[in-house]
């Protein structure tokens, strides 16, 4: 019996649509008030990464959100600017380039959004990602392998991704919908 097979029996994982919908509302029935609040909802923001993820990006697009990025404080003072910038890999110098705020930088990798490729390429993009700049890498685990059962080799991959952060923060995607 794997480490996996023990871990999952600690937890119900036999959830439905249903029970989840419960939870949430149940959730927000107790914490709503609390927190619908100008403070929360800065605290949103500044949380969320701004993301271009387009087949079609070019460094002049991208220029031109990281341009926005940097002149959000002059157009809104009072408010916090985004948490990162979110790209694909090769656009990492570009935004290192041009970024003037102090924002992550957050790049998709690892075969990302599918996961579907091998591991030494996702290492390496993983590796080269950080190298030119990203301090962030958002992954996808690989949903076939985990609908499969191998649970110790999605571990395995999430291990050496992580290796190939160095200091650079690893965001893992769980694709709970396709789960």
């Amino acid at each position: 019996m794997s480490k996996f097979d023990d871990l999952f029996k600690l937890y119900d994982c036999n959830i439905n649509d249903e029970a989840v919908k419960a939870d949430i509302d149940r959730i927000i029935a107790k914490n709503y008030q609390a927190n619908n609040n100008v403070e929360v909802y800065k605290q949103c923001l500044s949380q969320i990464d701004l993301t271009s993820l387009n087949g079609t990006d070019t460094d002049t697009e991208i220029i031109s959100m990281v341009n926005k990025v940097n002149g959000f404080k002059s157009a809104f003072p009072h408010l916090p600017n985004v948490g990162a910038i979110c790209i694909y890999p090769a656009l990492v110098p570009v935004v290192k380039e041009h970024l003037q705020e102090p924002i992550g930088i957050a790049a998709v990798s690892a075969g990302f959004p599918a996961s579907q490729t091998f591991i030494e390429i996702k290492v390496a993009e993983t590796a080269m990602a950080v190298m030119e700049g990203a301090t962030e890498i958002d992954v996808v685990i690989s949903i076939g392998k985990f609908l499969e059962g191998k649970y110790e080799e999605v571990y395995e991959e999430l291990s050496e991704i992580k290796s190939a952060c160095r200091e650079a923060h690893l965001k893992v995607i769980l694709e709970t919908g396709a789960l």
